[in-house]
Order: structure tokens, then C-alpha cells, then sequence
């Protein structure tokens, strides 16, 4: 359902890939402005995936895999990010990716296991039927 503790994870694990999405730190160096486009559609693909599938509810296995895939795909832009750092010597720009990337894949981490709670409920609750 949509009031459960996992949406708020997931609305929270969204709006940091929106927050870099608006605040893309890129913006800022003009010699990899090509690729600004590439991240910032990743960005806000993965934010507007994440805040579809809350409303995937009532298929909890579809949802679990859909997280486990917006953690694979943060995974890989964690990997551009570590190799990008070696150019990008603001820490303020290095803090706000460090903090934002690793709050989102931890977010979609717990809500994996409250949406697996969850789904152990029901089929406890289906055997009793």
C-alpha cells in the first residue's frame, strides 16, 4: 500500500536523484559539458522510475526487482563518479555527490527489506486462510 514505511524511503531515495538532477555539479565545468545531457537524463530517469514504482504496490516481487535494478544503475553512476573525481577538485561538488548517491542506494536498501516484510506478512497471512 502507499502509506507503508517503504514509500517513504523511496520518495526520499527520488527526491536525492531529483536534487541532483536540479543540482547537477557538472553544470559548473564547462570542459565536460557534453556530458551534462547524459547525466542529467540519468538522473531524472532513475528519480521519475523510483517514484513510479511506489505506485507498484500490489506487485511487491516486480517492485523488489525494480529497486534492486535503481541500485545497479546507481552502482554505475557511483563508478563514473569515482572516476570523474580525479577531475573534479571542489569538495564542495565532491561532498554533495558523496552524500546524495550512497543516501539513495541505502534508502532503496531498506526499503527492499520492508517491501520483503511485507510480502512474508501476506503469504503468512494467506497460509492461515
Amino acid at each position: 500500500m502507499i502509506q507503508r514505511i517503504q514509500t517513504i524511503y523511496m520518495i526520499a531515495a527520488a527526491a536525492s536523484m531529483l536534487l541532483l538532477f536540479i543540482f547537477n555539479p557538472l553544470a559548473t565545468l564547462a570542459d565536460y559539458r557534453f556530458l551534462l545531457d547524459y547525466i542529467h537524463f540519468y538522473n531524472l530517469s532513475i528519480g521519475i522510475v523510483l517514484l513510479v514504482n511506489i505506485f507498484l504496490f500490489k506487485n511487491r516481487p516486480f517492485q523488489i526487482k525494480m529497486n534492486s535494478f535503481m541500485n545497479v544503475l546507481l552502482l554505475i553512476e557511483a563508478g563514473f563518479w569515482g572516476i570523474m573525481f580525479g577531475f573534479l577538485m571542489e569538495f564542495s561538488v565532491v561532498f554533495f555527490i558523496l552524500f546524495l548517491l550512497p543516501l539513495a542506494f541505502v534508502l532503496l536498501v531498506i526499503a527492499n527489506r520492508c517491501i520483503k516484510k511485507d510480502e512474508e506478512l501476506v503469504r503468512s497471512v494467506d497460509r492461515l486462510r
